[in-house]
């Protein structure tokens, strides 16, 4: 079945998270990236990657998005910082009025869910009691934390990904996320 899109623009970007009805497998990933070059924003912060908690404060992160299988709401903070510009994609469920379907992306083309392999290998051995994993990647400085537990060591993990072309160019036009999950 073809996703719809909606957007909008919310400055109430918490209630707009809580007033869809998530599955209980629904993941999070919120960014903090600098707005200056001057300004530093610790690594450990700057990412959030985890399951879907809905008492975070979503305003605090200016870029996001929150998905499940069936569906994904993303957003960008504009120059402003009061307001965030909203899409909605996948399976047809109540929306707020906030959002309203977007005539232009009817012609656009739907792929088939498209893997990705993520940065690091799972470090099974080092895991506390958390929500979190630990990966290693030799590339980047720090251990990369997802929210998918890998029963074997050194595995990889894979995100989905559905893109959306315009026929008439072919130029990708906007993506969602559908699941994290172990590579095999």
């Amino acid at each position: 079945m073809k996703d719809v899109i909606y957007t909008g623009r919310v400055s109430d970007l918490t209630a707009l998270v809580k007033a869809i009805a998530w599955r209980d497998d629904a993941l999070m990933m919120l960014e903090r990236i600098p707005l200056r070059l001057t300004e530093t924003i610790p690594c450990i912060e700057g990412l959030n990657v985890d399951r879907l908690n809905l008492s975070a404060a979503f305003e605090d992160w200016p870029i996001g998005r929150v998905y499940d299988a069936d569906k994904e709401l993303a957003w960008t903070q504009t120059e402003d910082g009061a307001i965030f510009h909203t899409i909605y994609s996948g399976a047809v469920v109540s929306l707020p009025k906030t959002l309203q379907p977007e005539q232009e992306t009817a012609a656009w083309q739907q792929s088939d869910p498209q893997p990705y392999l993520l940065w690091g290998t799972s470090l099974t051995e080092h895991h506390s009691n958390t929500t979190l994993f630990p990966f290693a990647e030799a590339q980047i400085p720090r251990l990369l934390r997802y929210p998918v537990h890998c029963r074997q060591s050194h595995a990889r993990l894979q995100v989905k990904v559905i893109c959306y072309h315009d026929p008439a160019t072919g130029g990708l036009q906007h993506y969602r996320f559908q699941t994290m999950e172990v590579y095999a």
